[in-house]
């Protein structure tokens, strides 16, 4: 995660922590390899099951496990191929950098928005599953939110990166090419970016969670609600293990930039800061194994799509040889 999203001074030289480059290199690419594999093996469970291909509240996580590899496969080996190259960007084009860019901001960005939605569906899957009995229901309720969601970050990102009519700058020699895009130079659009797309869902998506929490306490002492809490456990156990995470390491972020957008000096604590966007890659190298820990039957859903995977490759094989020797 870049530290040019920040107001924090210009750092981007040493990354603006004291961590030596190596040490930040394998902590890095120590829990890149094994999310990688977890994301993998998440996206392999809910998408190779039909039930849980189908499962409502499996929707949102499919989308958001398969943004973290954006990060996980492009963002982070971009900035340890930095640092292999003895600190110079390859390929040293335009290109590279925009990519690195819009994955480091726009995709990353984008998980925030989605956990946050995420906080919110469990409300309505716990506590208003009614509205998700009829099919005009499940659109209004959960397909269309997650759609409109998806759209606005997908419209405004490519605007932004692609479009908007500025003229970006490159140093190849410097971490994330030693700048951002040109349009966080624009007043309008930065601030827009900063409040709507990273302030506001890292300071919602825990306020929603304790929320969720004390009603899930306060409806479990009462008896009389209809409430199956085994059943919806494990979602509210993956929301408290986000939570977590992200008040964490992204929380102390989002009030150090609202804090600089409402006149703190640039200045101030920016090296703090730095080290919060160096650990911000950790939302997405964590997240994964958040949502892996309450997928019930792990190892026996991946030893089934496998096992099937093996009999059809079992069955097409010796008709492929047989019309192939009856050609013959």
């Amino acid at each position: 995660m870049s530290v040019n999203q920040s107001d924090s001074g210009d750092s981007s030289e040493t990354d603006g922590i004291s961590l030596p480059r190596p040490v930040r290199f394998w902590l890095l690419l120590l829990f890149d390899v094994p999310s990688v594999i977890c994301s993998f093996t998440i996206l392999i469970c809910l998408l190779g099951n039909r039930t849980s291909r189908r499962a409502l509240r499996n929707h949102s996580i499919i989308v958001l496990i398969i943004l973290c590899l954006g990060t996980l496969l492009i963002d982070i080996p971009s900035y340890l191929a930095f640092i292999i190259n003895s600190g110079v960007v390859k390929p040293s084009v335009p290109a590279a950098c925009v990519m690195w860019w819009f994955v480091d901001i726009g995709v990353y960005n984008s998980q925030q928005v989605l956990i946050a939605w995420i906080a919110v569906e469990r409300h309505i899957l716990i506590f208003h599953d009614r509205w998700l009995r009829t099919k005009r229901g499940k659109v209004f309720a959960h397909y269309l939110p997650l759609i409109l969601i998806l759209a606005y970050l997908f419209i405004f990102y490519v605007y932004a990166f692609f479009i908007y009519p500025c003229q970006n700058t490159f140093d190849y020699t410097a971490p994330y090419c030693n700048g951002g895009p040109c349009f966080q130079n624009e007043p309008l659009l930065r601030t827009w970016d900063l409040i709507l797309d990273n302030i506001a869902p890292g300071l919602l998506e825990p306020i929603v969670s304790i929320a969720l929490i004390i009603r899930v306490i306060r409806q479990k002492q009462q008896l009389s609600q209809g409430i199956q809490w085994r059943k919806h456990r494990k979602m509210v156990l993956q929301l408290i293990s986000v939570s977590i995470i992200n008040l964490t390491l992204i929380v102390p972020l989002n009030v150090f930039s609202l804090a600089y957008l409402f006149g703190l000096p640039s200045d101030y604590a920016a090296g703090v800061v730095s080290y919060f966007y160096f650990f911000g890659y950790f939302l997405s190298l964590l997240v994964p194994f958040a949502f892996i820990t309450s997928i019930s039957g792990l190892s026996r859903k991946v030893k089934s799509i496998f096992q099937r995977g093996r009999r059809d490759i079992a069955f097409v094989g010796p008709t492929y040889v047989t019309n192939r020797t009856h050609r013959q």
